[in-house]
């Protein structure tokens, strides 16, 4: 894979989290984090400027309308990965770990446009991405692999959530291909 930087980890898709619906669950031994993805609405100009706040609508000028789509509870996009984050941070404490757990939400602007994000505020913990194609992700999680240590070895991230653990199988079993053996 070229001299590039490597870090397994597991990635859930769609994930229901103390009731919650997240779109993306990423853990690797360096983060955990919880991921929004969000498309434009149809017929936001694809050369505009996204504007995201804390407390306001995102909006792209001269788009009437939500900019992208948002929960019927939620101002905006940073409270939907706000809770999901939160509730995925309750989570991993069960396991043991008291790893910081932020939230992200990922934009996916039109194909081909030149969509910019203007980021006038965010709660603490959250932040958003542009992403037309994966490497802005890609590089948000080499940026995470190289800010500190490890947050917590990989038997940790596959324990079981709970004494309760229903599934016969570790987590641990996905999060590695099986190789045969040469002796077969």
């Amino acid at each position: 894979m070229g001299g590039g930087v490597q870090a397994p980890g597991i990635a859930i898709t769609n994930a229901y989290v103390a009731g919650q619906e997240v779109d993306l669950i990423v853990v690797t031994p360096f983060t955990a984090i919880a991921i929004e993805i969000k498309g434009t609405a149809p017929g936001v100009p694809g050369d505009g400027v996204l504007i995201c706040t804390s407390n306001s609508r995102w909006q792209v000028p001269g788009h009437v309308g939500d900019s992208v789509h948002v929960r019927a509870n939620d101002t905006t996009l940073y409270g939907q990965a706000r809770d999901g984050a939160l509730n995925l941070k309750h989570v991993v404490s069960r396991v043991g770990s008291a790893v910081y757990v932020p939230g992200l939400v990922v934009v996916v602007p039109p194909r081909g446009s030149a969509m910019r994000l203007d980021k006038k505020s965010a709660p603490d913990g959250c932040n958003v991405l542009p992403c037309e194609d994966h490497n802005p992700l890609r590089a948000w999680f080499h940026r995470a692999h190289r800010s500190g240590g490890i947050a917590w070895p990989a038997k940790q991230a596959c324990a079981p959530p709970s004494p309760n653990w229903q599934q016969k199988d570790s987590l641990a079993r996905f999060a590695v291909p099986r190789r045969r053996s040469s002796s077969r």
